[in-house]
């Protein structure tokens, strides 16, 4: 067996085909563009014999923002091993080679959505963002008046034109990039996003002649449903909301996608709506020496910590790290450095936990590098991450 990375147009065919057979959402003529479209982005890897397509990885480019910090990272997808292939060490073979190639490409962090937390935990991937399915039900809808300062366009994805489509793109970049979490999107990224979400519904808002804020999403029966909420203030929130509760006459549910970073229903009349807590992100540091050059950054340093990694999946981040003021320095492992692993990393800086809750679970000792390194997280924020590769 070998892993090579892929582009022939038969191992494209092969790629397809374990598409179709492993992952279970149907490959409708919908699903096909799009999974071309992610073909096209992907760094593909698979693991082949006799040229053979047994398993596969693909390794999508982005850009996020991480702490007001546009960093690159790598999004895994369609991770898939044929059934009779599995308890191989195919998989883990996969997924060791997909952290080369990231480290490769200069991508500090990768993210994915785990088909068993678990096992990804083992190459040191944790837990990313807290994700909320909401649901607003018709007597739930907020009743925001509705502000002449401001005029509410509706189109469909089809009917924009030119200036629309770059002031609504330009409208999500000026978001995320102020927004801890957020993938900002390229014209790649736009373009899969146009295949991934079909026949979208817009409606944006003018504030005067600049679009401050948009929504997109689906009407299927009586419910709607939420793909991109953006907003550059409240009031523009505001008038969104009161452009989807004007839709009360046909529409019962309004349903979506959003974080704990952001509050929903706080100013609605009846702020009781649906909310179900969905941990279903995870996400590793592949490159820790820049990361941790980009955290220390944005957060003070009020103490020296010196720890020690051993990363048996990416062995370029092994080494004894002192992290001091502003800099961080690395070197060969030191012997008697309290050692840290990468899930550890992960959770303090990256993960929902806070502090109290990183002391809870981690039980560190108050004069560990561990204790120190957790209250060098004090003050992180929830990623608002919710993209769906």
């Amino acid at each position: 067996m070998e892993i090579k990375h892929f582009t022939d147009k038969s191992d494209l065919k092969q790629s397809i085909s374990l598409r179709k057979y492993v992952f279970h959402s149907a490959y409708t003529e919908q699903k096909a563009k799009d999974y071309g479209c992610l073909l096209d982005m992907a760094d593909k890897i698979g693991e082949f014999k006799d040229n053979k397509l047994l398993g596969q990885v693909l390794n999508l480019p982005i850009k996020i923002n991480i702490y007001n910090n546009e960093i690159s990272a790598v999004g895994i997808n369609h991770v898939g091993v044929y059934p009779e292939n599995r308890s191989l060490g195919i998989a883990s073979e996969l997924m060791i080679e997909s952290l080369k190639s990231a480290q490769k490409h200069d991508q500090i962090i990768a993210i994915l959505e785990p088909f068993a937390p678990s096992f990804y935990r083992k190459f040191g991937y944790d837990l990313f963002t807290e994700r909320i399915n909401y649901r607003v039900p018709l007597k739930n809808y907020p009743k925001f008046k509705k502000d002449k300062n401001f005029r509410v366009v509706r189109k469909p994805r089809c009917e924009l034109d030119d200036i629309e489509i770059k002031n609504i793109r330009k409208c999500y970049q000026i978001v995320a990039s102020q927004t801890h979490g957020m993938q900002l999107r390229d014209k790649m990224w736009w373009q899969r996003h146009n295949y991934q979400y079909p026949n979208l519904n817009y409606g944006f808002v003018y504030d005067g002649k600049k679009i401050t804020g948009y929504v997109s999403y689906h009407l299927n029966g009586t419910t709607m449903e939420i793909v991109d909420f953006i907003y550059l203030s409240n009031d523009i929130r505001q008038q969104l909301w009161s452009f989807l509760t004007a839709h009360g006459s046909n529409i019962f549910d309004i349903i979506g996608v959003s974080t704990s970073n952001h509050n929903l229903s706080y100013d609605f009349n009846d702020p009781r709506i649906e909310q179900r807590l969905w941990l279903n992100t995870m996400i590793r540091i592949v490159d820790l020496k820049k990361f941790l050059k980009l955290w220390i950054q944005s957060f003070s340093l009020k103490s020296e910590i010196t720890f020690s990694v051993e990363d048996k999946f990416a062995p370029w981040n092994n080494g004894t790290y002192k992290l001091e003021n502003t800099s961080v320095k690395y070197g060969e492992m030191e012997d008697g450095s309290e050692k840290i692993t990468m899930q550890q990393l992960a959770a303090i800086f990256l993960g929902p936990l806070n502090q109290e809750q990183l002391v809870q679970f981690m039980k560190p000792d108050k004069n560990s590098s561990l204790f120190k390194l957790i209250n060098l997280s004090r003050g992180k924020r929830i990623a608002h991450f919710l993209e769906e590769f």
